[in-house]
């Protein structure tokens, strides 16, 4: 198909994140619920070698959350629960309020996601990663804090970041994206969660609040959107990709076809390509290659959350939908 997107530029500068706490004490677990308290709203799920690993924010059978923490389950592939986590920071004045999990090459997963501090509004300030093994037992935790030390980045707001994405790296140790509406945050960790690089992208046109990114095993990466806010017209359509060492290799922004919706993921696909999946008056799917150039787009019922079969399908939920999509976008099947 044609490319209806335009060339542009990121701004890229350099920042700094620390870990502030960093001892396994930072979150416990094995609290004791109720298997009938485990209710959760699933925030995103891990495919391992043998089944999978899902997070998500407890909740009482009226759909109130009611806890400072977050749910974590190991599941079998035959669907049986071979264990259950509940993760809570040991500062009482601190709750997790957001979950992401990704699977790491040691076999167990890491937890990571936003940290609400409470007063007067919820801030979102800091960011928790949590390494358990494949028992589901706390290797480490730590709390991470944005900072400008060189204060190269005086007119910046580090305010109200939330975490976009993370992804064990094939070379090990981590990459983690997270964000607010003006800037993207890329940060490469070592196998024991410590900071190693911190890399800010700057661009309104191009960095969207709602945006999502999609992280590949060799460190590169892209982040896209689709959607409308207070600082972009409605149906924008843009997207970056960057290398590994965080280059910008390729930034477009096009209007997309629809008056209004937003993203609601991005996952790294096995050949490079990127998928991007959107809601809009008949749902949107995106898939934009390695080079980023758009491949096609798609309106059909949307995944909420997508992930990649060996067979080179789609598989997403929506709502309490599962779908399955070509690889070319076409769906396949409903449950």
């Amino acid at each position: 198909m044609n490319d209806p997107t335009t060339m542009r530029t990121v701004q890229t500068l350099t920042a700094s994140l620390v870990a502030i706490a960093t001892h396994a004490q930072c979150v416990q677990s094995d609290l004791g619920f109720d298997p009938l308290q485990r209710n959760a709203r699933t925030s995103e799920v891990a495919f391992l070698s043998s089944g999978l690993v899902t997070v998500g924010m407890p909740m009482l059978p009226n759909g109130v959350e009611f806890s400072r923490g977050v749910n974590v389950s190991r599941i079998d592939a035959a669907g049986t629960m071979l264990w259950f986590k509940h993760l809570l920071p040991t500062n009482p004045d601190i709750s997790m309020v957001s979950a992401q999990v990704a699977a790491t090459l040691d076999g167990g997963v890491v937890v990571c996601g936003d940290l609400d501090h409470g007063t007067p509004i919820p801030r979102y300030h800091n960011q928790y990663l949590v390494k358990l093994d494949a028992s589901g037992q706390v290797q480490w935790s730590r709390i991470y804090m944005l900072l400008d030390t060189t204060n190269a980045l005086g007119g910046f707001d580090f305010r109200g970041h939330r975490a976009v994405e993370i992804a064990a790296l094939a070379a090990g140790g981590y990459a983690w994206q997270f964000r607010n509406e003006r800037q993207l945050h890329h940060v490469t960790l070592d196998p024991n969660g410590m900071p190693v690089s911190c890399r800010m992208y700057v661009d309104h046109d191009l960095i969207h609040q709602r945006g999502v990114s999609a992280i590949h095993p060799d460190g590169s990466w892209f982040h896209g959107y689709f959607g409308d806010s207070v600082l972009f017209s409605a149906g924008a359509f843009g997207y970056f990709i960057a290398d590994a060492s965080g280059a910008v290799q390729v930034a477009r922004r096009a209007q997309a076809p629809y008056a209004s919706g937003y993203v609601t993921d991005a996952l790294a696909l096995s050949n490079g390509d990127h998928l991007l999946c959107g809601v809009s008056a008949t749902g949107a799917l995106f898939r934009i290659d390695a080079a980023g150039q758009l491949l096609w787009r798609r309106e059909s019922w949307w995944p909420e959350e997508a992930v990649e079969l060996p067979d080179g399908t789609i598989l997403g939920k929506h709502a309490s939908r599962l779908l399955q999509f070509t690889s070319d976008g076409y769906s396949m099947n409903s449950w």
